[in-house]
């Protein structure tokens, strides 16, 4: 504890920086380094399709209400990315002989407030299997929908678009290491004073009552 109070001190923290700061500087740059390198974007390519899905409903009668309409839009959405839907788009990759893993993760649905067009997103490391899961999500959906609003009428459209998804370098990961790597360095900077037996500061003599006579500069 009293090796820990002559570090703190103005004349302890001044020494201590002077003696020992290139195990901070070390520390800070090593963890720097590996957040320069976690941080930078991944080689590997990554599809993003979009699927545009628009839905009709052209009831025999005049009395679907919004409320209804509504009801069949968020019915057709817990369909299209249902586990039983992703289980079937599963299915069809593994005859395709592609990647059937991770399919529920690289979904993302969204739709317009008030509107009957939503976007599908599929996020997958082929061109090819955006599409097919897309369609195959799809067809799950439209089935079930049909048997659940037999006199709706519901139909469906749907048109994709493809993009080829770059990497960005993560910037709040490195800032993260930066904070981590300047932590670490004050960390290391106490543990080695701590095992050392440099004496940093005139105040730890004296609080042994031993007089200090007087102090050599340093350069």
């Amino acid at each position: 504890m009293e090796k820990l109070n002559q570090v703190f001190t103005k004349e302890g923290m001044k020494k201590i920086w002077r003696y020992y700061k290139r195990f901070f500087l070390l520390t800070f740059l090593v963890v720097s380094v590996v957040g320069v390198v976690l941080s930078l974007p991944k080689q590997k390519k990554v599809y993003s399709t979009n699927m545009e899905i628009m839905l009709s409903i052209n009831s025999s009668s005049d009395s679907t209400g919004e409320s209804e309409r509504a009801s069949v839009i968020n019915t057709y959405k817990d369909l299209l990315i249902s586990k039983s839907a992703v289980s079937e788009a599963e299915t069809v990759l593994n005859k395709e002989s592609l990647n059937s893993q991770g399919i529920f993760e690289s979904l993302g649905l969204s739709q317009n407030s008030n509107s009957q067009l939503l976007d599908l997103e599929i996020k997958r490391d082929s061109e090819n299997e955006g599409q097919l899961i897309g369609k195959t999500l799809n067809e799950f959906a439209e089935r079930n929908i049909k048997k659940s609003y037999p006199d709706k009428n519901v139909s469906v459209q749907y048109h994709f678009f493809q993009s080829e998804i770059n990497g960005n370098f993560n910037y709040k990961l490195f800032i993260a290491t930066v904070v981590i790597g300047l932590f670490m360095g004050v960390v290391v900077l106490i543990m080695i004073d701590a095992f050392s037996s440099r004496i940093l500061s005139s105040e730890y003599v004296e609080s042994y009552n031993v007089k200090v006579l007087g102090k050599i500069k340093g350069k």
